[in-house]
């Protein structure tokens, strides 16, 4: 599973954030710590004192991101009515929506996004906050997300799609998601793999019925020759084997 956080800290005493702060560097720090556990009165408390409010931490992830990515509402709400910038990027191009995405908040998410988050920025390796969502197996954000114009078929540095996404991770109401709003059902990866490849592969009926019921190529072949049926008959998948040649696999 792809992650975005390099680490998550454990909840900390409000009383810590603010004792013997004597740097603006230490503001900062404390700032960032203040976020991600939560305590918007003590992250107002910090920018009042000078903290800049779009410092980051090591893994340059910001205050946003991390408060974005806990589920922390009051936080996100007091940040962005100071101004953080919605649409900074950490180190690895992530930005605070990609966070709420995989967090799964829709309210957070529909929050940056009313603040003008770029719904279809994407971190170093090509993903957009839909593939966050798709990958974590959030519905209701992968529908938001599609709503306010993400792109149903982006594609990553290596090809992999939304709907390539939910497939590999089971998630059988995001790809339904995505096929009602245009994902392509016979999108492959750098590997030739489709989402439905991948269903037969890893045994998902559900998910391999609603990819046909949407015209997905049962017969496609990916970059090593293989087809679905090879793949399900290697892997022993006796249900997916009696659906594809009940639907005439060849």
């Amino acid at each position: 599973m792809k992650r975005i956080f390099i680490s998550l800290l454990l909840a900390l005493p409000v009383y810590l954030f603010l004792a013997s702060v004597v740097s603006a560097g230490e503001l900062e720090d404390k700032l960032i710590l203040a976020a991600e556990n939560g305590h918007a009165d003590v992250v107002l408390t910090l920018l009042d004192k000078g903290a800049n409010i779009n410092a980051k931490a090591s893994d340059g992830a910001t205050a946003l991101m991390l408060a974005a990515g806990c589920g922390r509402a009051d936080v996100v709400h007091a940040l962005l009515d100071r101004g953080a910038d919605v649409n900074a990027k950490a180190s690895n191009g992530a930005t605070a929506l990609m966070f709420a995405a995989a967090y799964g908040d829709e309210d957070i998410m529909r929050t940056l996004l009313g603040k003008d988050a770029d719904v279809n920025a994407e971190d170093i390796d090509g993903w957009p906050a839909l593939m966050f969502a798709a990958e974590n197996g959030h519905a209701d954000v992968v529908r938001a997300l599609l709503g306010k114009g993400a792109y149903v078929n982006a594609k990553d540095c290596v090809g992999l799609t939304a709907l390539i996404c939910a497939a590999m991770n089971s998630y059988a109401d995001v790809v339904r998601a995505l096929l009602d709003k245009g994902a392509d059902v016979n999108a492959k990866d750098s590997d030739g793999l489709t989402a439905f490849m991948v269903a037969a592969w890893n045994d998902q009926t559900d998910i391999a019925r609603a990819l046909l019921d949407w015209g997905a190529d049962m017969n496609a072949k990916d970059c090593d020759g293989l087809t679905a049926l090879t793949r399900a008959t290697l892997n022993g998948n006796a249900d997916i084997v009696k659906i594809l040649k009940d639907a005439g696999a060849k």
